[in-house]
């Protein structure tokens, strides 16, 4: 679970254009050059589950549940800004999601 690759890199570029606008000082510059590199290290991380490891996902009650093979819940609580990052996906993409995992998990058998 990350960001995708086209957004990540659109962000990217937007902080290093933030970054090298020269209307700043010395000291305004090395302060956006440290928070920006603070950002861009915080956005390079992701949360991964191998599809092995789950049993099932479902869309249910507008959110994404993953299940993995021992009954408990993967992903149950993951927040950014205080969302639900499970409740974030329209329902035809979560739904798609859905299907294309268990797509998968079918010819792991």
């Amino acid at each position: 679970m990350q960001l995708s690759d086209r957004t990540l890199h659109r962000i990217k570029r937007e902080l290093r254009h933030d970054r090298d606008d020269d209307e700043d000082n010395a000291i305004a510059q090395a302060i956006k050059s440290a928070v920006v590199a603070g950002v861009s290290s915080l956005l390079d991380h992701s949360a991964e589950c191998p599809i092995r490891d789950l049993k099932d996902v479902e869309y249910r009650e507008g959110r994404l549940v993953f299940t993995a093979q021992n009954g408990g819940r993967v992903y149950n609580s993951v927040h950014v800004n205080d969302e639900d990052v499970m409740s974030g996906f329209s329902e035809s993409d979560a739904r798609l999601f859905v299907r294309e995992f268990r797509r998968l998990k079918a010819r792991e058998r």
